[in-house]
């Protein structure tokens, strides 16, 4: 299984294939409990090891991290799914590529 790093998705210009096995990674990575889903601190060790390999700066601390997973979290539910994570590689992408 190949191990993307978000720098080499952003190099690849990032197909949606690309995100969803990226996503795939990211979860066998941070869901601890191999739930399937990244609750609220598997979801916080997630971005905040993205925003570091991507050099995004600051680094998002757990308050900007909650209210993300809250308005990422459209079920409810209090993680993130692999669809919703989808979203959010691919709202974390165009941010670490200049908004393109």
């Amino acid at each position: 299984k190949k191990n993307l790093k978000p720098k080499q998705i952003l190099q690849m210009g990032y197909t949606d294939e690309q995100i969803g096995a990226y996503v795939g990674v990211v979860l066998a990575q941070y869901d601890k409990d191999g739930n399937g889903t990244l609750d609220r601190n598997e979801f916080t060790g997630f971005i905040q090891g993205f925003s570091k390999e991507c050099g995004l700066d600051p680094v998002p601390n757990q308050g900007e991290c909650d209210q993300a997973l809250k308005d990422l979290d459209k079920d409810g539910s209090g993680s993130l799914s692999k669809d919703e994570l989808i979203q959010l590689v691919k709202i974390l992408l165009a941010a670490a590529s200049g908004g393109n």
